[in-house]
């Protein structure tokens, strides 16, 4: 199971593992390890280009990711919040027609 089905709790130790087969296995002169922070240097380097002109974008920073994540998670919560009342209420109707009708639950 990914994660071992908990990201919050094993996902950083999963990706560092992941990232550590990558690098034992890639040759040396076929992997860049990339820190975002660097620029266009070391990218261009890699890839046997000239450095870009302008600065490197820096539009996908952790403290969006977070705010992203967040609205996401409480978008689903909402989903399922509202779900949840409507299968209430169709049951209670249901409830209340076999009640009114006799019949009862049981």
């Amino acid at each position: 199971m990914l994660f071992s089905g908990n990201f919050d709790k094993n996902g950083k130790e999963v990706f560092n593992q992941h990232n550590a087969n990558v690098v034992n296995i890639t040759p040396g002169e076929r992997l860049l390890v990339f820190d975002v922070k660097d620029g266009w240097k070391p990218f261009a380097e890699f890839l046997d280009h000239e450095v870009p002109a302008g600065d490197f974008p820096r539009v996908n920073d952790a403290q969006e990711w977070h705010e992203r994540s967040r609205k996401r998670k409480g978008q689903a919560l909402t989903r399922v919040m509202l779900k949840s009342a409507l299968m209430a209420g169709a049951v209670g109707i249901v409830a209340f027609i076999l009640r009114r009708s006799g019949r009862g639950l049981l």
